[in-house]
């Protein structure tokens, strides 16, 4: 039996047996991946130095921003309201 181009380890068991490698079977379509998405709820939003930082329900979350803006607190969406600084 001569070796393909892709030969590969794992599927030459199933080549020397003459049955078929197992196929992937999907966990489900994107769009039901996406419905099911939940968005994460945050508790608060303040500054330590240039890092954003973020208290969530799944825990404390942190971003670099820009050393020129100052965080003023959290909108109804929960976003951070960002100030940039005017010298």
């Amino acid at each position: 039996m001569s070796k393909s181009k892709y030969y590969h380890p794992d599927t030459d068991w199933f080549v020397k047996h003459h049955l078929t490698p197992p196929t992937s079977v999907s966990h489900g379509l994107e769009e039901d991946v996406i419905s099911k998405i939940k968005t994460l709820k945050v508790l608060s939003w303040h500054l330590e130095g240039n890092r954003l930082m973020a208290q969530t329900e799944a825990g404390p979350m942190m971003q670099i921003i820009p050393t020129d803006y100052v965080c003023e607190g959290m909108d109804d969406k929960g976003l951070p309201i960002l100030t940039k600084i005017k010298l």
